[in-house]
């Protein structure tokens, strides 16, 4: 491939291309080249192992190749532990006032998650992490989206396309000095996408490799052919997704239609310190650029024309978030599933060939060929195509076919249990005979098997943490002009609009945010009875929750849950939490987070429902028993004066007949003495 004709006439352009590839873009492909090979091949290899295309063609030479393909069966195995739940990003705010606007980011973020098809664009990134060591994010502000507002937005990164700065340990400000990002497009959308596009002609550096024709089946196309409209199946367009301009596009020629490599380069410094032929520093202007970009510079490049020249806009510099596979000790680059069992695989692969093509040509029988046959035991070769001439009829016997040597299926057995203790993903195979292990016996054994997973899902995490954390500050920073959000409330699941905006000055802060309080869902207001009309402001709100972004001061640190399945002594987790729960220190709530049991948020809402209900209940039997009890308390009472009102009665009526007797026999007793006087 000839190099690349710098079309630039202006001399600043021309040092900045001259710069970029010869030094930034050189030296980043060859640390890279260390860990993929030259022009990436290795990784080329792995990825088309993977695929299944690691033969070019299992019969080119007559032979039988057999490729069981145990690199994706391990992987695939274990990709869906990984990814298999949507990873659960927590904001804690670092001022206590921030509270409001952690609730209401952590929501955002669980929203956007779904509406970005995170959930298929993790497994893929974390596949090409499995596939070649590591793999790549690009966070980003999509101004198609949201009606023309913009917001967040992620794409995968082809590993074969990222080329970060030699000996750069991680994509972060502290530690890299910038990021290249590298790869084939069409001429023609370059031309529809930039507006110096139209100077650019077709030239494709080599190092950048077209993973479509590398890795495809033979005969079936070369890469080229990927015609389509960008878009997607969900309804948001991506803007970075780099596909041919569609067949019979209005200003599309035919040799629009060929490829040029587009390099965008992420200089942390934004000056270009170039040297001389005496080999002192250049101009000293270019020193000044530092200042001119103290974010950082990007610089796209394609066909010898810088097509832009902008700062760049975030702190999470580079722009990039990478995930490794396995980690190693101070190197950028990890290791991939594929690495260390394709030897085993090769040999696993060549002795069920070499089994294969024993039977298909019959060398397990032992043969007798006739002397005068002139046919030499040497040479003697049994094949579809080989053909014998002699005047001997039948020159050739055979005695009964003999078993197939033992140590070829010892070897094999061999060959599984070493692959499964390198890869560590074990199959657990119950017992034959005897009893059957139980269901939870099995999960345990399972989760035992999956534990070499720990650290990768440790790598995922600290990926969707840097996603998450990128997508906080483009939306802090770029949430200007208000607007209406539809979020997902993670503890209930329920849907919640909120009202957005931004405004410093406090006095029409609280203006906005008392206007949008007011607002009501239309039809939902009550209805006179009398008037028949609409009683004012007695309709369900229109926002949920209102949130003034000037009002947050500090940000939020955030922490990430995959929920994968495969966690730390889930079981042994479990069994603690239900002997905890019995003894009362821990509620119904933390038994099922610790069981992970689906829908527990739906169970704890009923259950909390029921028990509202129950509450109620005894309430209203303790109500009725009150009831009950001061009723008897009343008919007692009542029962008590009406025996005191009796008594009384009584004693009084007893105190007037002891009077009338006492009068009466008065009287009688002065008759007598009066009688008996006139006597005398």
């Amino acid at each position: 491939m000839s190099e690349m004709n710098i079309v630039d006439q202006d001399e600043d352009k021309r040092k900045i291309i001259k710069f970029v590839y010869d030094k930034l873009f050189s030296a980043a492909k060859s640390w890279k080249f260390l860990y993929s090979g030259h022009n990436q091949s290795r990784w080329i290899s792995d990825i088309k192992w993977v695929k299944g295309q690691q033969y070019k063609n299992k019969t080119d030479d007559g032979k039988v190749k057999v490729a069981f393909n145990l690199a994706w069966a391990n992987i695939q195995k274990e990709l869906p532990f990984m990814t298999d739940r949507m990873p659960k990003i927590y904001a804690e705010p670092m001022e206590p006032s921030d509270k409001f606007g952690a609730e209401m980011f952590q929501m955002m973020i669980a929203t956007k998650w779904v509406q970005r098809d995170m959930d298929k664009k993790i497994p893929e990134g974390t596949l090409n992490a499995k596939e070649v060591g590591t793999g790549f994010y690009r966070p980003f502000w999509n101004p198609e989206l949201a009606k023309g507002l913009g917001d967040v937005d992620c794409e995968v990164i082809d590993p074969l396309e990222a080329f970060p700065f030699a000996y750069t340990s991680e994509l972060s400000k502290e530690k890299t000095e910038g990021f290249i990002h590298a790869r084939n497009v069409s001429v023609g959308w370059i031309k529809k996408n930039y507006k110096e596009g139209w100077r650019v002609k077709a030239w494709v550096d080599p190092a950048v490799v077209d993973r479509a024709k590398e890795t495809a089946v033979k005969g079936r196309g070369d890469g080229y052919a990927q015609v389509g409209d960008i878009g997607t199946t969900t309804g948001y367009v991506s803007v970075e997704t780099n596909y041919l301009p569609s067949a019979g596009s209005e200003g599309i020629s035919e040799t629009d239609m060929n490829r040029c490599t587009l390099l965008k380069c992420y200089l942390k410094d934004g000056s270009i310190k170039d040297e001389d032929k005496e080999g002192k520093k250049g101009n000293e202007k270019d020193n000044e650029k530092e200042a001119a970009y103290p974010n950082g510079r990007v610089i796209t490049i394609a066909g010898g024309v810088v097509l832009e020249d902008e700062e760049f806009q975030w702190d999470f510099f580079p722009g990039f978030v990478e995930q490794r596979n396995y980690i190693q000790p101070s190197e950028f680059w990890g290791e991939s599933d594929v690495t260390q069992i394709k030897d085993i695989n090769k040999v696993y692969n060549k002795i069920f060939s070499t089994l294969v093509e024993g039977v298909r040509r019959g060398i397990y029988t032992n043969k007798f060929i006739d002397i005068r046959s002139g046919i030499d035991a040497e040479d003697y070769v049994v094949s579809e195509d080989t053909v014998y001439q002699t005047k001997i009829s039948n020159p050739i016997s055979e005695s009964a076919p003999q078993a197939m040597p033992a140590q070829a299926f010892n070897m094999i057995g061999s060959l599984q249990q070493i692959l499964n203790t390198i890869s560590g993903t074990v199959d657990y195979t119950p017992p034959s005979g005897g009893d059957l292990p139980s269901g939870r016996s099995l999960a345990e054994m399972n989760e035992i098997a999956q534990i070499r997973l720990r650290q990768k899902i440790r790598n995922l995490e600290y990926s969707v943490r840097k996603i998450g954390a990128a997508w906080v500050e483009i939306m802090l920073k770029n949430y200007t002009e208000d607007r209406i959000m539809r979020l997902i409330n993670p503890a209930t699941s329920d849907v919640e609009w909120v009202f957005v905006f931004r405004e410093k000055d406090k006095q029409k802060a609280d203006l906005i945010r008392g206007e949008k309080s007011k607002e009501i869902i239309p039809g939902t207001e009550q209805i006179d009875p009398q008037t028949q009309q609409p009683v004012p402001e007695s309709g369900t709100p229109k926002y949920h929750h209102i949130l003034n972004l000037a009002d947050i001061k500090e940000g939020f640190d955030l922490n990430v849950a995959t929920g994968s399945t495969v966690s730390v002594a889930k079981y042994a987790a479990f069994d603690q939490s239900t002997q905890l729960f019995q003894m009362g220190a821990i509620d119904k709530q933390a038994l099922l987070d610790s069981a992970e049991y689906p829908n527990r948020k739906d169970i704890m809402r009923r259950m909390d429902q029921a028990a509202q209900a129950g509450q109620q209940a005894q309430q209203e039997a303790m109500q009725a028993e009150q009831q009950l009890e001061q009723g008897k308390l009343q008919v007692e009472s009542q029962g008590d004066q009406l025996s005191s009102q009796t008594t009384l009665q009584k004693t009084e009526m007893d105190n007037k007949n002891k009077t009338k007797i006492k009068l009466l026999e008065l009287a009688i007793k002065e008759k007598t003495n009066g009688k008996t006087g006139g006597e005398k």
